[in-house]
């Protein structure tokens, strides 16, 4: 259809989910590139870059983890995108992958997640990936307090440790 009606403002989208149904069917290469051309023709397109971007992320990593190493170069460029969300999700996906280097590369970032973000779900989540790759980058207990205090909102944060087994806590 795209070929019917090229100049229609629902091309870009079409693009962006020819790319979304090659993922779900877990063509992941095929997705990467089609994502990736995607970027290339539709850059100024309002909403899908930042998502098509995060799925770029999404699928390189799993290829990596997979075993194919052509696609560290496209994390590794993630973890410096001038995108702040772009960085910030790269992070932390490369927090889980094996590769010591990428993880090296994704510590400054999640630091970066801890000091600056005013949002407390991904500074949790950014607290997690640092504990797991590198406990001592973590920032002092009072520095981390003083942040929160002039905040207007506080949170708690709560973790439950599950032996395998039951799914009950």
């Amino acid at each position: 259809m795209v070929e019917l009606h090229p100049k229609s403002p629902l091309v870009p989208q079409a693009h962006y989910y020819s790319a979304r149904c090659r993922q779900f069917q877990g063509r992941q290469e095929e997705a990467l590139k089609a994502y990736e051309q995607f970027l290339q023709r539709f850059p100024n397109e309002p909403f899908l870059p930042a998502e098509a971007r995060n799925a770029v992320v999404e699928l390189a990593a799993s290829l990596l983890e997979k075993g194919n190493p052509a696609y560290r170069d496209r994390l590794l460029a993630s973890l410096s995108h001038p995108d702040k969300d772009v960085r910030y999700f790269a992070a932390l996906r490369c927090s889980q992958v094996k590769d010591r280097a990428i993880t090296s590369m994704a510590v400054p970032v999640l630091k970066e997640i801890v000091s600056n973000e005013p949002a407390l779900e991904l500074v949790d989540r950014a607290r997690i990936a640092l504990l797991r790759l590198e406990p001592a980058a973590m920032p002092p207990p009072a520095a981390e307090s003083k942040r929160r205090a002039a905040r207007s909102e506080d949170r708690l944060f709560h973790l439950v440790v599950q032996r395998k087994g039951p799914p009950n806590p």
